[in-house]
């Protein structure tokens, strides 16, 4: 039909889409930019978001700590009357004098928790509190466990002086309470005033 006509080229796909891209070039770059730019303020408000919550929740296990410690410092106030009192009646059985007296025993004991102390110490936000203050924290609870053994001892020893005969001498069981006692209300006086310590970071 055309003979003697050259043919037309042919067109070239590769080469249009390179032209239109470079025509395109400014508005692809801003969208780049604009998607780029959306996932990292992602990404930024989420790590926000989270270091706002653990900080929040450091706070509120502290908090907590505080005013369990508090807490413990009104029941072992509550109780020291009493063990003092029962301290001054083995301290009068232990008195030659006094053998052959009865005796009736009854003091209360120190009911100390350690429950929000255990629950900081299990949380990670536990991180976000001051390396220090959970270093005096930790004392404080390691010197209430030692006041919780005494007062087991001295229950211990109390049941001893229950269970002898009627005709048997107490004033070795007695002995032996008058220094748990004593210890127990020593270590409760310690902790006492470790405690008072942290009345300033409320």
């Amino acid at each position: 039909m055309s003979e003697g006509f050259p043919s037309a080229p042919a067109r070239r796909p590769f080469r249009t889409f390179v032209g239109r891209l470079a025509e395109r070039w400014p508005e692809l770059l801003v969208e780049v930019v604009s998607i780029v730019g959306a996932v990292l303020l992602a990404f930024a408000v989420d790590a926000w978001r989270a270091e706002r919550n653990q900080r929040l929740e450091s706070e509120t296990l502290r908090a907590a700590v505080l005013a369990e410690m508090q807490a413990n410092r009104e029941e072992l106030a509550r109780s020291q009357a009493s063990l003092s009192k029962a301290l001054a009646q083995i301290r009068s059985l232990v008195n030659a004098a006094s053998e052959g007296s009865e005796l009736e025993l009854g003091f209360n004991l120190a009911l100390l928790s350690s429950a929000a102390y255990d629950v900081m110490q299990g949380s990670s936000a536990a991180a976000s509190i001051e390396l220090d203050w959970r270093i005096r924290a930790a004392r404080a609870y390691e010197l209430q466990e030692l006041v919780q053994d005494r007062q087991a001892r001295v229950v211990n020893a109390l049941g001893r002086l229950a269970k002898l005969p009627p005709d048997s001498s107490p004033q070795s069981i007695a002995r032996e309470l008058d220094w748990e006692i004593s210890t127990t209300l020593q270590l409760r006086s310690d902790l006492t005033t470790t405690l008072e310590e942290f009345d300033a970071d409320r």
